[in-house]
């Protein structure tokens, strides 16, 4: 069954060659097990005041284009657009992108890789190359859908709000940005109604856990579609944690001692701090981001350690690709003048160089990077991370498409691959801290959040003549 999986999943992709040519959360030791916790934050510029990437008053819309403050969607058509203040207009084929030398595709481009929004506008998502696209759309939707689905359904009635099924919802809300299907907008919204907008339940409710602070990504996400004041509730909790993390700021050391925390907690403080008018959360979270880089960041290897216990012994995969996730989840919200943005984009280059020379000949990375005959069998939460990483950096000009376009798609190849007919993502390693083994029928949400991540970012690349 896994064979025949895998060749569909190889035909999905040739599909759109051919016309061209184809421990998590904080589990584990807390801060400074193994070593002293010592030193103060550092880093931590004044974030820019404008152009915030899904500004306050943005709203998304299926075809990538964005509304800025007291504007209306223009017609998104194929291209992408950029809106300002005043509202958006559609773009045939999208703006011109920076760094890579690109034009904006189908959602529009923005950050330093192409154009910024104005003051509450938003920049939009795209910034590939015009050309062929990578994968078959309606294939590659197929299968999002089908893996979305299979998700809701296996949840049934639950609605457990920790960082596991967090960010499942950060993957939902990016496919029903991309196919405006509502259903997938709304079960995040009644998954957030259902549980009061409140923050996650792990650690005995430390709400400045990071992982307590994944699902505050969805919440805010869901505000920005529709910034009313009856919407205001969704932010109440994480106005409230994020005020009382300026009041008494701790070292990211301290507050984000394991490498994980670099995804749960950062893109959720940009996202509210652009719903809310408070850069303070953004100078907060370079500050504390930076420290945790400091502290974990092996600069020989340009790989995290998932936190101090494990420095010099094995370099996660799972581990690193919560950080190269969370990285472009920061830069796809961060305003465009942010003073720090070119330091997160020069720190997805140097991770992403690394893990390119580590991947596996079938596409997928094991679940320690460096020694991968320690667990053999693939492993697909890694692998989609990086993938869903590389082809965000590709779409907004941060990564090199002549260098990265082959990679990121083995990647996806083996990861459609790792997909059942019924929409079950295998391969996935347990909730950890280590790198560990897995089985072809392993899953778990996290997952499936990345998938659906990098999957919709797979459906932007585009193949230059």
């Amino acid at each position: 069954m896994m064979f025949n999986v895998r060749i569909s999943a190889i035909l999905l992709t040739l599909a759109a060659w051919l016309p061209a040519c184809a421990g998590d959360g904080g589990a584990g030791p807390g801060p400074g097990a193994g070593g002293s916790v010592a030193g103060t934050a550092s880093g931590g510029a004044p974030s820019g005041s404008g152009g915030a990437a899904a500004g306050s008053a943005g709203a998304a819309a299926s075809g990538g284009a964005a509304a800025g403050a007291g504007g209306t969607l223009g017609n998104s058509g194929s291209g992408g657009v950029a809106a300002g203040a005043g509202g958006a207009t559609a773009g045939a084929a999208g703006t011109a992108a920076g760094a890579g030398g690109a034009a904006a595709g189908a959602s529009g481009s923005g950050g330093s890789g192409g154009a910024q929004a104005g003051a509450s506008g938003s920049a939009g998502a795209g910034g590939q190359a015009t050309g062929t696209p990578v994968v078959d759309r309606a294939a590659t939707l197929d299968i999002l859908r089908r893996v979305a689905n299979y998700e809701i359904g296996r949840f049934g009635t639950t609605t457990n709000n920790n960082w596991v099924r967090a960010v499942f919802h950060t993957g939902l809300l990016a496919l029903y940005r991309e196919t405006n299907e509502a259903r997938y907008r709304d079960y995040t919204r009644s998954w957030g109604q259902a549980n009061n907008w409140a923050l996650g339940p792990d650690a005995s409710r430390n709400t400045r856990f990071a992982d307590n602070q994944t699902c505050i990504q969805s919440y805010a996400e869901l505000y920005l579609m529709d910034p009313v004041p009856a919407n205001d509730v969704m932010l109440n909790s994480a106005r409230t944690v994020f005020d009382a993390m300026i009041t008494m700021p701790r070292a990211g050391r301290v507050e984000w001692w394991w490498c994980d925390a670099l995804f749960m907690a950062p893109p959720a403080m940009v996202s509210v701090a652009n719903a809310t008018g408070r850069p303070q959360y953004i100078e907060l979270m370079h500050t504390m981001f930076w420290d945790t880089h400091a502290y974990l960041y092996d600069p020989t290897q340009h790989l995290f350690w998932r936190d101090n216990s494990f420095r010099n012994t094995s370099f996660w995969s799972r581990g690193n690709g919560w950080v190269v996730g969370g990285i472009a989840r920061v830069l796809e919200v961060l305003p465009a003048a942010d003073a720090r943005r070119g330091d997160y984009e020069t720190l997805l280059r140097q991770m992403t160089a690394k893990l390119r020379t580590v991947q596996g000949t079938d596409g997928f990375w094991r679940s320690n990077l460096l020694n991968p005959s320690a667990f053999p069998n693939p492993e697909s939460s890694g692998t989609a991370f990086f993938c869903f990483g590389m082809a965000w950096g590709i779409n907004h000009g941060v990564l090199d498409a002549a260098t990265y376009l082959e990679p990121v798609t083995r990647a996806w190849t083996a990861l459609t691959g790792a997909v059942q007919p019924e929409g079950r993502l295998g391969w996935v390693q347990a909730v950890g801290a280590q790198p560990g083994a897995t089985t072809e029928n392993n899953t778990n949400d996290y997952a499936t959040g990345a998938f659906l991540l990098a999957g919709i970012e797979m459906l932007k690349l585009r193949r230059t003549p």
